[in-house]
């Protein structure tokens, strides 16, 4: 769906839980902590996107998915926020 775009009140909590685990020699997220982000996102606070969550498991998490296999990759806010509307 193109057309998707988180809002704006959870956009400002994901870039909350994003500066919590940034390394801050890089001020980017670790490939390897991006399914822990989302994880520690999701207890506190629902974010709705059309897409299945299996799916969305497959693009993150380090076992199925690719984008938690890169070493040494670090991904900005804005690459996070990619990840999650397209």
């Amino acid at each position: 769906m193109p057309d998707f775009h988180i809002n704006t009140t959870t956009k400002v909590l994901l870039k909350e839980q994003f500066d919590r685990m940034k390394d801050r020699k890089t001020m980017g997220l670790p490939a390897e902590e991006l399914a822990d982000m989302h994880g520690e996102f999701a207890s506190k606070f629902k974010i709705r996107m059309p897409i299945n969550p299996v799916h969305f498991g497959h693009l993150i998490y380090p076992y199925q998915g690719y984008l938690a296999n890169f070493p040494n990759r670090h991904y900005s806010f804005d690459e996070v926020v990619e990840i999650y509307e397209n």
